[in-house]
């Protein structure tokens, strides 16, 4: 980001993003940027066999857990908020 890679015609243009990034990162969005990326890679090379990803895909799909998100607000209200919603 900070070597122009992404803005050749401006080397700085992103300085201050990789600067908030390395210093105030409140969401800790690189805190598992390496591990991250790691995985990227076994993503990509998994891609590229198709019967892999097929399988892949489906096997995710059927282990997904139960989501609603009226369940989940619901949820946060009260054990969060402590609250009661209006639904």
């Amino acid at each position: 980001m900070v070597n122009g890679t992404f803005s050749p015609d401006d080397h700085g243009r992103f300085n201050e993003v990789a600067d908030r990034l390395w210093h105030t990162d409140w969401f800790l969005v690189t805190a598992d940027f390496q591990s991250y990326f790691q995985t990227q890679r076994t993503v990509d090379v998994d891609y590229r066999d198709q019967s892999r990803w097929t399988e892949r895909s489906i096997l995710n799909t059927t282990k997904v857990g139960w989501f609603s998100s009226d369940r989940t607000i619901r949820g946060y209200s009260k054990d969060v908020w402590g609250v009661k919603p209006s639904f």
